[in-house]
């Protein structure tokens, strides 16, 4: 506490161990409305346009991390009603994952296919996966792999709760 370089150090870490509060705290409270019955607003999307326009906006975070992206989309227009502002929220949940925890320097693949009703959108990275087991734990709150438990990679184990209830809204 006496050294001016320590105090430095420890308030910046009490700074960040501040925001990541305040993430978590802001993530509960989005679970917690998304938990009542929360009114869509939806809106007639094509739905290619709106997944490009995320991978546009995320383009120079992929670079950056050496990813590259490959789509399959055979259809240029697929129209869907959606709230864009959730599956924005959506989107950049998902893209942040893959920053986080895709191999560097890989390539992410991107499908989606329409049957009747049901629009699949998939995504496949070049990673080692998880286990069976925890591909519905890790929709769950607070539930982190232990391959993602370390504080290197932030989160709060809130973004893939908030993105299923999201989706299964829709």
């Amino acid at each position: 506490q006496k050294d001016p370089e320590g105090r430095k150090k420890y308030i910046e870490k009490a700074i960040s161990e501040i925001d990541t509060l305040n993430t978590m705290i802001q993530e509960i409270l989005d679970i917690s409305k998304l938990e009542l019955d929360y009114n869509l607003n939806l809106a007639e999307t094509n739905f290619i346009d709106f997944i490009n326009d995320s991978l546009e906006n995320n383009q120079i975070l992929f670079q950056e991390h050496g990813l590259t992206i490959k789509t399959d989309f055979i259809d240029k227009k697929l129209m869907v009603n959606i709230d864009i502002n959730l599956m924005e929220r959506v989107m950049n949940n998902i893209f942040s994952n893959i920053i986080k925890y895709a191999p560097k320097t890989s390539s992410i693949y991107l499908t989606i296919k329409k049957q009747g009703d049901l629009l699949t959108f998939s995504i496949r990275d070049q990673g080692s996966g998880i286990k069976l087991e925890e591909y519905e734990k890790i929709f769950e709150p607070f539930y982190r792999t232990d391959d993602s438990r370390s504080r290197k990679t932030g989160g709060t184990g809130l973004g893939l709760a908030i993105v299923k209830k999201i989706i299964n809204y829709h």
